[in-house]
């Protein structure tokens, strides 16, 4: 039976769990809740480029990779499950690519208030991670979302669908791809980047610092891991850490994202890696 605190909990969760796909979805990034849909623009033009950068080859990707996650949130104790894969190495629609996938999902007690299943997919270059095509599916409730979106980086435009073009820098990449590039990334501490991202319509600037290094324990184990500070520049040249987003990728050389956190308005939200799989099914 369900108590009366339990019910309040719930229904006090909800703001946080109806944007799983959104926000904790993206918790690395935060992006679509800023508004910063024009933050990109200048008379029709995309400005403010980003010098290019460059990931490190070392880093290992494997293919059929999956990570699984719990997400929780203030005094809940799992308010979500995160998924991320690498599915395959292939053609899609007509070129080379690597399949990745984002799903989440709202579980236990918020899941009979509120449910949440969202999947994000992005079709990147197999050598720099652009993203050529990329998919989303929200549901949350009632509300049902999809959308595919083209980007095309060297004629430096994205077709939205239904058929509506958006400047974009050459090296934008989605938030699915960028959470992979990150992990390809020179980490030294102090290093630091400004990734432009396309998100739905919204286009934005993340900025990436590489700080120390410390061990850090997660249902999955133990791990020496770097802290990765992500900060939004919400504004042109305006960079802000008021959602306090921290990243913490392991040392090895698959430089796994064990464990992802942030500051929302209705309190703290944390994701922690609880099980890493491969296509042939071994995990740990």
């Amino acid at each position: 039976m369900i108590g009366r605190d339990d019910l309040g909990a719930s229904v006090r969760a909800a703001p946080v769990i109806r944007s799983i796909g959104t926000a904790i979805v993206s918790l690395f990034l935060l992006g679509p809740g800023l508004g910063v849909g024009s933050l990109c623009r200048t008379s029709g033009r995309v400005s403010h480029f980003p010098p290019e950068v460059t990931g490190d080859s070392r880093i290992i990707l494997p293919i059929g990779e999956k990570l699984s996650y719990s997400v929780s949130w203030a005094n809940f104790l799992t308010a979500g499950q995160l998924t991320t894969e690498i599915k395959q190495r292939g053609r899609f629609f007509n070129r080379e690519g690597l399949h990745l996938t984002l799903t989440a999902e709202s579980v236990g007690l918020v899941k009979v208030f509120f449910l949440v299943e969202d999947r994000f997919a992005s079709y990147v270059d197999p050598a720099t991670l652009l993203p050529y095509r990329t998919e989303l599916f929200i549901r949350e409730g009632k509300r049902k979302t999809e959308r595919v979106t083209f980007l095309d980086g060297k004629r430096r435009l994205a077709r939205l669908s239904p058929g509506r073009t958006v400047p974009i820098h050459p090296e934008t990449r989605d938030l699915v791809a960028l959470l992979y590039y990150l992990r390809t990334l020179d980490l030294t501490e102090g290093k630091s980047y400004r990734l432009p991202v396309l998100h739905g319509k919204d286009r934005f600037f993340v900025h990436v610092r590489a700080a120390q290094t410390t061990e850090v324990t997660v249902p999955a184990g133990r791990f020496e891991a770097t802290e990765v500070i992500l900060m939004i520049e919400d504004t042109p040249g305006q960079v802000s850490d008021a959602y306090r987003l921290r990243m913490w990728l392991s040392r090895d050389d698959r430089r796994l994202p064990v464990r992802i956190s942030g500051r929302l308005e209705y309190g703290d939200v944390r994701a922690e890696l609880t099980d890493i799989s491969t296509v042939a099914g071994e995990s740990r």
